[in-house]
């Protein structure tokens, strides 16, 4: 259900860039499960009424090719002035956040969008953590919070991945989870399929508030970035309370080459599965019960399951890559792999390859003074990336943790409330909690919790 409160004149919201740990590829077909990863790498969207004239301006700072000028046309709807397909997902956000103030009953309005973006280098070359995903998410934020409408967090994800497929196809939407929810999760994507059909007769308000067929994200407590049980999620409580989350660090490295995901996935979709279906098919199951033995190995910080695990979705994907003759592990990945498993760490690509970015991840601090010191050595760009805060809570029991030999069909469906934790009862619907956004809440976030996390919707009466 859409909640509205009093418009505000200005609004700005931030997003954080994302990274995949496993299941790239596999996430792609629905229902298939991938652990992500936020980053503290932000892009920020500022919203800003035009008082008058009758032109919207979408600014992009150091993306010129993203910037155009728009306007309503006689029916209200969001047109821009040009063709610019770099400033696709902000239109789309525009267009898809219009219907749901429309059908609030609240009118659509002129205004200027700006956009910041900590997800590049200085020239604007981009490092494959989910520009598009951040943005997207970010503007919606930014919009729900200037046309005054309170949504749950699984409600803004899915006008995340409905503007975000209008504007592309390809695509699971689990980089949109990540940067909505923060921290690190276990993400099954929707059936695009049924997304697809159930938008030539639904309106998108009332498609929110439906259960989406696969899709299901949970919470990984994985990762020490400082934080203790209850900052990374306050729904934990008990004997774990006041101990680190976990041991393991994540490394990111960067090759110096970026790479295009849309065009790696869709090469490997257009090979699979109708050319070698049983093999795929065997590459899916292989892949799922991988990252669900890997999301218990981070959960309980057990480096010797991590580095197994890893290893076996490195093998995965480079079986994927012969088969379908796609380049997933350029030469300079294999250098930054091969140079982080000589430090005691598990390591392999991030995402779809070819390209961007490599992981690795280590429990010893010594260990990964001296990869960076390697990778730089090496050509390898480390980047100084950490998790995240989480952004949005898991309901209260639903942790993803889970036995390595469950199935993916045993794993919760579990929405996340950013107003406290209330179980999912169905796959992919909505809750609604009461305990309050823990970044506006009337008790205060711990210091340390608060100079490390950023609230999600900042807004300006």
């Amino acid at each position: 259900m859409i909640h509205t409160e009093r418009a505000r004149t200005t609004s700005e919201a931030q997003a954080p860039g994302k990274l995949y740990i496993a299941g790239e590829y596999a996430v792609v077909e629905a229902g298939h499960p991938a652990i992500l990863v936020a980053v503290n790498r932000y892009i920020t969207a500022r919203i800003s009424e035009v008082p008058s004239g009758n032109h919207g301006h979408i600014h992009s700072q150091g993306h010129p090719e993203a910037e155009v000028s728009w306007q309503r046309d006689a029916d209200g709807e969001c047109v821009s002035d040009e063709h610019r397909p770099a400033a696709a997902f902000i239109l789309e956000a525009i267009r898809t956040v219009d219907e749901v103030a429309r059908a609030a009953g609240v009118q659509p309005r002129l205004f200027d969008t700006r956009i910041v973006s900590e997800l590049d280098d200085d020239s604007g070359r981009k490092y494959g953590l989910g520009s598009s995903a951040a943005v997207t998410v970010a503007a919606i934020q930014a919009l729900l919070g200037f046309y005054g409408l309170e949504l749950e967090p699984l409600e803004r994800y899915k006008i995340a991945f409905i503007a975000s497929s209008r504007a592309q196809r390809v695509g699971s939407g689990g980089d949109l989870a990540a940067s909505l929810y923060g921290g690190c999760i276990r993400f099954c994507a929707v059936d695009r399929a049924w997304v697809r059909k159930r938008l030539l007769d639904t309106d998108v308000a009332s498609l929110i508030t439906m259960p989406w067929p696969k899709l299901s994200i949970s919470r990984l407590r994985a990762f020490d970035e400082g934080q203790t049980a209850e900052q990374a999620d306050p729904a934990m409580h008990g004997s774990l309370t006041g101990q680190p989350v976990s041991r393991l660090r994540l490394l990111v490295g960067w090759s110096g080459r970026p790479a295009s995901t849309e065009d790696l996935v869709t090469q490997v979709r257009r090979h699979n599965p109708q050319d070698q279906p049983e093999r795929f098919a065997e590459f899916l199951k292989s892949s799922d019960q991988c990252v669900d033995a890997l999301a218990e190995a981070l959960t309980r910080g057990d480096m010797d399951g991590v580095r197994t695990r890893v290893g076996e979705a490195r093998t995965l994907l480079q079986g994927l890559s012969s088969l379908t003759g796609t380049p997933i592990e350029t030469a300079e990945l294999t250098t930054l792999i091969t140079l982080a498993i000589a430090h005691g760490a598990a390591a392999k690509t991030s995402g779809a390859g070819g390209g961007d970015c490599g992981i690795a991840i280590l429990e010893r601090l010594d260990e990964a003074d001296a990869l960076r010191d390697d990778w730089k050595a090496h050509g390898i760009a480390p980047l100084g990336l950490s998790v995240c805060q989480p952004l949005a809570d898991t309901p209260r029991g639903r942790t993803a943790v889970r036995s390595a030999r469950t199935t993916t069909s045993a794993w919760p469906c579990t929405s996340m409330s950013m107003r406290g934790p209330t179980p999912s009862t169905t796959c992919g619907s909505s809750t609604t909690g009461s305990a309050g956004c823990r970044f506006h809440a009337s008790t205060p976030p711990s210091p340390s919790a608060a100079s490390r996390g950023r609230c999600p919707s900042i807004s300006t009466p």
